[in-house]
């Protein structure tokens, strides 16, 4: 984007606000505060909430009564997926995440309806939530017997007792926005045909300014209106202010951006920018990502439905990560080490087959750890004595 100044015997001056639009365009759409909303357009955002969301609402689970035996899957609401991924992401995002239990005239049907956090408010006294609102085309609604028809999950508050606390979006607000300015900026250079940031001088003034503004700014896109003539009768000084792409875009700083992401959501950055080196370090990064983040986060969603849905039922809903596909590959990594070191197998056949999700075998005899056999040693062969050959004169004596 161009600027027009003309040049006066009073000073320099900018023709109908060209100066304001300038100094945005200098500036950027980012250089304020981005919501988490925004925040979900830039794609180092999305992919970091898209991948704990997903991997939360994958989770294997199970149910089991007092006595510690497992209850088929009626108790768990319906559309469980899809419920504990906008649960799990509106947490993330939002730092709260909301449900509302509704059912029928009858008190049947029960299913539990996602409420958008910035749609939930609640007030306080002494410290006691005293109740719920939900905002239903623009008016408040008051929440009725909300300690027993709505769910909800703060992320832990170290400053307050009630309320949601700082949660990794908002550690990571700034360095998206980073990267957002960094698209923006190479995406507005080129819409403006690869020009940078030009201020026009000319000298004394002109009559339609407007025009020679649009004419500019078309002939440095390619339009086809950078072709139509156009009368100058003053003298125009193209000055350029702003920086060359290749000077502004440092790969650098970008990936300081993802970086920082990365630390502020607690995944590996080999995950976030899909760049892992080998299978090992894919497989160690897979790893850490559900040890460290996505068990103890789907822990703590759980123990809610614990206390406020199953635990009333007599019942106990628990993750169950040892049926995820990429720890069972990570314990026969673990397992084909410890043999290397032991020199004997440490799983049975039975274990092994139930790691690769296929059924038990019939045959006792191999319930137990098979040991290893010994290499049989090659008998030794008698050596074959060399043919002796005869002379002819030896053949005729």
């Amino acid at each position: 984007m161009a600027g027009l100044y003309t040049l006066s015997n009073n000073g320099v001056k900018m023709s109908i606000g060209e100066l304001d639009r300038l100094m945005d365009e200098a500036i950027g759409i980012n250089a304020g505060k981005m919501t988490p909303i925004q925040a979900m357009t830039v794609p180092l955002a999305f992919r970091a909430v898209d991948m704990i969301a997903g991997a939360v609402s994958r989770m294997p689970y199970y149910i089991e009564d007092s006595a510690e035996n497992d209850v088929i899957d009626e108790s768990t609401p319906r559309y469980w997926s899809e419920l504990m991924y906008k649960l799990t992401a509106s947490l993330l995002l939002f730092n709260g995440a909301y449900c509302l239990k509704e059912s029928n005239q009858f008190g049947l049907n029960s299913r539990y309806r996602f409420l958008p956090s910035p749609l939930v408010r609640w007030d306080t006294s002494k410290g006691e939530i005293t109740r719920f609102e939900y905002n239903v085309d623009g008016v408040w609604t008051n929440i009725p017997n909300f300690d027993k028809s709505l769910l909800w999950w703060w992320w832990p508050n170290l400053t307050s007792e009630v309320g949601p606390g700082v949660g990794p979006m908002n550690a990571a607000l700034q360095d998206i926005g980073l990267a957002s300015s960094l698209t923006y900026f190479a995406e507005s250079y080129f819409s403006r045909g690869g020009f940078p940031l030009t201020i026009l001088i000319t000298e004394g003034n002109i009559s339609e300014p407007e025009k020679v503004l649009s004419w500019w700014n078309a002939m440095v896109r390619g339009a086809r209106q950078a072709f139509k003539a156009i009368l100058l009768t003053n003298k125009i000084t193209p000055t350029v202010i702003g920086s060359n792409i290749k000077d502004t875009i440092a790969p650098e700083l970008y990936s300081q951006a993802a970086h920082n992401v990365a630390i502020a959501f607690g995944i590996p950055l080999s995950l976030l920018l899909s760049d892992a080196a080998n299978y090992a370090t894919a497989l160690g990064d897979h790893v850490r990502f559900y040890t460290e983040l996505i068990i103890p986060l789907a822990e703590r969603i759980f123990e809610q439905w614990n206390e406020r849905v199953y635990e009333p039922q007599g019942l106990e809903i628990e993750c169950d990560p040892s049926q995820l596909e990429i720890m069972q590959a990570y314990q026969l990594e673990t397992a084909a080490a410890v043999v290397a070191v032991v020199g004997k197998p440490v799983l049975t056949v039975d274990e092994g087959r139930e790691i690769l999700g296929y059924d038990p075998m019939e045959d006792d005899a191999l319930d137990e750890p098979q040991e290893a056999q010994p290499a049989q040693p090659v008998a030794e062969q008698p050596a074959t004595p060399e043919p002796v050959t005869e002379s002819p004169d030896e053949m005729a004596g």
